[in-house]
């Protein structure tokens, strides 16, 4: 009896340590990742774009405290613009390692899901200008215009998808082919796209697209870009001193 007894209480014991483990599991799970698995296969395709960030209860004193989070506009069935709906979500908890390893990317698509050619459902993760990777380029969308005295072609969204080119910011922005091949370039090879205007970013944080996306909840100028550059600044400070610095995005742009 006493054995049987033992049995027991190993197989209770291994069940409360699985469910443990599950439980730490789906809390570190990232928010991203959450809208991602949720969003059903008639909601596709999809794009999630980083809309705003936010470092909460950090100083320099302080460094380990800070807690981060996301807010991102979800873009969903953008196959059919009358019918798409655009979520701007709350500010989502999430990690610190996830906070830096997007924090270039504001306005910027993280993540994007979609049905392939052989009906599969596809996931990608490759920071890139919002709507770049699905619609442009593709004639379903738009059409390329080329500037007689300039020989400069840009990209111009058919009347139908005007609605899309609005949700991402790209109603008044000029994409040329430059740009948007040099995009390719980086998206085959799986790194982030950011351009250059001279010696800015073209996209992504602290860049004139950003600046000028208009937003619900403002990020530029105001106590929130403070506090995040603030933390990321003194964040990579202490990381160079390891001798282990973060490389600027000015290092993969445009490759």
């Amino acid at each position: 009896m006493k054995k049987y007894a033992i049995y027991l209480i190993a197989i209770l014991l291994a069940s409360v340590l699985m469910s443990y483990v599950l439980i730490n599991q789906n809390e570190r799970r990232s928010p991203l990742t959450e809208i991602l698995n949720k969003t059903p296969k008639n909601k596709l395709p999809m794009s999630v774009i980083l809309y705003n960030m936010d470092v909460q209860d950090w100083s320099e004193a302080t460094a380990k405290s800070a807690k981060f989070a996301h807010k991102y506009k979800v873009i969903t069935n953008a196959n059919s613009p009358r019918k798409m709906e655009v979520t701007i979500t709350d500010f989502l908890p999430v990690s610190q390692e996830e906070f830096i390893k997007y924090y270039h990317n504001m306005d910027m698509e993280i993540a994007s899901k979609y049905v392939d050619e052989d009906d599969e459902i596809e996931t990608e993760d490759i920071a890139a200008p919002p709507a770049y990777a699905k619609y442009i380029g593709k004639k379903k969308y738009g059409r390329w215009i080329t500037d007689r005295k300039t020989g400069v072609a840009s990209w111009r969204f058919r009347r139908r998808y005007r609605n899309l080119a609005a949700a991402c910011g790209l109603s008044d922005f000029k994409i040329t082919s430059k740009e948007f091949n040099n995009y390719r370039n980086n998206y085959y090879g799986k790194r982030p796209y950011f351009g250059k205007t001279g010696a800015k970013p073209l996209f992504g944080t602290g860049s004139e697209f950003s600046r000028n996306s208009r937003r619900t909840s403002s990020f530029y100028d105001d106590d929130r870009e403070t506090r995040v550059r603030g933390f990321y600044k003194n964040y990579q400070l202490r990381i160079g001193r390891n001798g282990t610095n973060i490389r600027s995005r000015s290092g993969n742009a445009g490759k």
